[in-house]
């Protein structure tokens, strides 16, 4: 079943049909993935922004950290991993959106494997 739906009948009666699904179905991740950190990474951005102006934290680098620690507890909580996971989450997306655009982009075309650790 994929989303609730069977694997068309005609990929399913051959090991190359079943494969090239997984083909299909490892691109669309690795889409999502880019899209996921874009989301992400905005997160990351919109809760700094907010910390900025509403903390009461004496330096920019405790408000910064009071941020990060805010969005990976939300997302933690929100996707069910734990706040490492989230973490690195967080720490990959800001990699990829700001210091690795080409790699963001090939992730966006399914050109590359997201390489998510299983």
């Amino acid at each position: 079943m994929l989303a609730g739906m069977p694997v068309p009948a005609l990929a399913a009666q051959t090991l190359g049909g079943l494969v090239e699904m997984v083909v299909v179905l490892d691109r669309l991740i690795a889409r999502l993935s880019g899209f996921r950190a874009e989301a992400i990474e905005q997160a990351r951005v919109w809760s700094a922004a907010t910390e900025h102006h509403t903390s009461t934290a004496p330096s920019s680098s405790e408000r910064a950290e009071m941020a990060r620690r805010t969005v990976v507890a939300e997302l933690a909580c929100a996707m069910r991993i734990s706040e490492r996971a989230a973490g690195n989450l967080v720490a990959d997306s800001q990699a990829l959106v700001n210091d690795l655009p080409s790699t963001l982009a090939a992730l966006q075309t399914g050109s590359i494997s997201s390489g998510t650790r299983t």
